[in-house]
């Protein structure tokens, strides 16, 4: 007998065995088993494997086991699933209904991805990086499981860690990117989990940065209408997000700044708006914003956005005593950055006419 007849003939007793109420001990025993046996068959087999595989990948989806209460089965179920998708890929092999509470199932598993101590860690990295490799999250975007996708989305993000290898960094990665460049639109509520996890500093989650970083910089034109209709609506508008995330907008202009400058073309005019408001607050945040992008080293802001630069040398001369000590105290660092040029020219010759300023407060900021 060939080696590929045995593995379909155990394939076949397999599928029966599964069909049969077990106790958890022997249905652990069994899913092992086929998890085992289904990562060894390639993409594609013949038509004779596909036969043998049936009465597994049926008994696999019944009630019994896709909904089983105990976790480690219901890991090892999604296991053996995600093998079979990988081994019939592209095509699906259960209906769309069958699909959503398969999917529903990966998911929660990936819920367990920052506990990299865990005897069941490797396993839902394997689920992970069939999910990217045979780019099975495109079929929830086809089943329009928007909340699972977000889901994901959100689990990725919470579970992101620096003690996780770097493979399940990459695979983290690609799922998401590819689904955000597969999407027809791409719903608010996942840019601001994107833009949210962007945001977060070392301290409270690094990995959840980078990873933020990453998907934006290889998804920056696919995500820059989107972005550009946030921001705008919050800066011309004057919108307000129930994340909370609009009072953050100046920090999140710089961090995208930073990783994605393209991605911003559209948006980095309206501060001017911001920077003649009546508001005062308003006004203080874009000076604010505006001489950390100034001083960003190896770039040239002033030089790409003139117009921006020419309405903030007017506030060297706005109305208001804090405003002109803000852009005082911003000069230095621009000046460090971009000693030489017509800007730093025009720099110097705003910041000499404040040496003039009939206020003591601008005339000694520095």
């Amino acid at each position: 007998m060939s080696k590929n007849k045995a593995k379909e003939m155990e394939l076949i007793e397999l599928g029966k065995k599964l069909s049969k109420s077990q106790s958890k001990d022997a249905l652990v025993k069994l899913l092992l088993q086929a998890s085992t046996l289904l990562a060894e068959l390639d993409q594609s087999p013949p038509q004779s494997t596909h036969n043998a595989m049936k009465g597994c990948s049926s008994a696999l989806v019944s009630p019994s086991l896709l909904r089983h209460k105990d976790k480690e089965v219901g890991l090892l179920v999604a296991i053996c699933i995600s093998e079979i998708m990988r081994i019939v890929a592209p095509d699906a092999p259960y209906s769309d209904d069958t699909l959503k509470e398969i999917f529903q199932l990966i998911v929660t598993n990936f819920k367990g991805l920052d506990d990299v101590n865990s005897p069941s860690f490797s396993r839902r990295v394997n689920i992970l990086e069939t999910v990217a490799k045979v780019r099975s999250c495109v079929v929830m975007l086809d089943l329009e499981c928007d909340d699972l996708i977000l889901e994901m989305f959100e689990t990725f993000f919470d579970t992101a860690s620096d003690e996780q290898p770097h493979n399940v960094f990459v695979a983290m990665r690609n799922v998401l990117t590819l689904v955000l460049e597969e999407s027809e639109k791409i719903p608010a509520a996942m840019v601001e989990v994107i833009l949210k996890n962007l945001l977060k500093q070392k301290k409270e989650g690094s990995a959840a940065r980078k990873l933020a970083i990453a998907v934006v910089e290889k998804c920056a034109d696919k995500l820059e209408p989107y972005v550009r209709s946030f921001l705008t609506s919050v800066m011309v508008e004057g919108k307000s997000l129930d994340s909370g995330l609009h009072k953050d907008h100046h920090e999140v202009i710089f961090e995208l700044y930073c990783c994605a400058p393209q991605l911003l073309s559209g948006v980095i005019p309206h501060i001017n708006d911001e920077l003649v408001k009546d508001k005062l607050n308003v006004r203080l945040k874009a000076v604010a914003l505006l001489g950390r992008l100034f001083a960003l080293p190896g770039r040239q802001f002033a030089q790409e956005y003139p117009l921006v630069f020419g309405e903030f040398l007017k506030r060297f001369s706005d109305k208001v005593v804090d405003v002109r000590v803000a852009v005082v105290n911003c000069a230095k660092a621009f000046m460090e950055a971009n000693p030489t040029g017509e800007q730093a020219s025009e720099l110097l010759g705003a910041l000499q006419d404040r040496l003039l300023d009939y206020d003591d407060k601008v005339r000694v900021a520095r």
